[in-house]
């Protein structure tokens, strides 16, 4: 029985096993190519030494060795099921790592290059579209220029710029569609459900025209947002108390009578 695996982390999440996973396959590999096997080119350790070796159950080993063999990293013998062999697909991943990687990278560098060259090309005909759609009416600008005054012409406003309304409105609906997270904000702050959707809506209202670069950015903005309105309300000034007026005392006489 073996003592250790090698796990190249790289491989692994590439190919999106875990650890157990990893080490299930790699334990096959070093196994398989053991010269002094019964059966050279497999694997014949049971499932439950193979639990054993990396302390999990025998139910979770023959689990892995399933989900393995649907993804095609690892094969059974078709005269014998119980003898395992990792696949090529195995070999070319993760035993020829740095040459898998080379490759990959070189197709990246082609995708990219080429994504480019389209988009450039395109960037170029949309610029020149553009450009000449900007430039006819820029030679009557000056005699239609009093004339658009005293016609009231509305400013040009952007087709493909959203409004802040709208804008506000998407930062709403997402944030009241992470339950979780808003569940997680009424423990640590105290408040209910009910008192954050005011604040989902002022939040909103302030960070109309932030982009945030994931969800994980909105909840830590929202939090903090949280956070602080609960320090502004702790520290707010009381109110002035007012002065009741004293009732006037109606003026007695010189002998005590009215």
């Amino acid at each position: 029985m073996i003592k250790y695996t090698n796990i190249n982390h790289l491989a692994r999440t590439h190919l999106g096993l875990n650890m157990n996973q990893y080490a299930i396959a790699d334990s096959v590999q070093k196994l398989s190519s053991n010269p002094k096997s019964k059966n050279p080119g497999w694997c014949n350790a049971n499932k439950q030494s193979l639990a054993d070796f990396i302390q999990v159950t025998r139910r979770t080993v023959i689990n892995i060795v399933n989900h393995l063999e649907e993804v095609g990293l690892i094969e059974r013998n078709p005269d014998d099921v119980k003898l395992l062999r990792t696949s090529e697909k195995w070999f070319k991943v993760v035993v020829s790592w740095d040459e898998y990687r080379e490759k990959l990278s070189q197709e990246g560098v082609k995708k990219v290059h080429s994504k480019g060259e389209k988009s450039s090309r395109l960037g170029v005909k949309e610029f020149h579209g553009k450009c000449e759609k900007l430039s006819q009416p820029s030679d009557i600008d000056n005699n239609i220029k009093d004339n658009d005054i005293d016609k009231g012409v509305r400013p040009f406003v952007n087709p493909l710029s959203k409004s802040l309304d709208e804008r506000r409105q998407e930062l709403i609906d997402s944030m009241t569609r992470q339950e979780m997270h808003l569940h997680h904000v009424c423990r640590t702050s105290g408040k209910s459900m009910a008192e954050l959707k005011p604040l989902i809506a002022a939040w909103a209202k302030e960070n109309e025209a932030t982009q945030f670069q994931s969800e994980q950015h909105q909840r830590n903005s929202f939090k903090k947002f949280v956070q602080n309105s609960g320090k502004k309300s702790r520290f707010s000034p009381a109110p002035t108390p007012t002065r009741m007026s004293r009732p006037m005392l109606k003026p007695t006489g010189t002998n005590g009578q009215d």
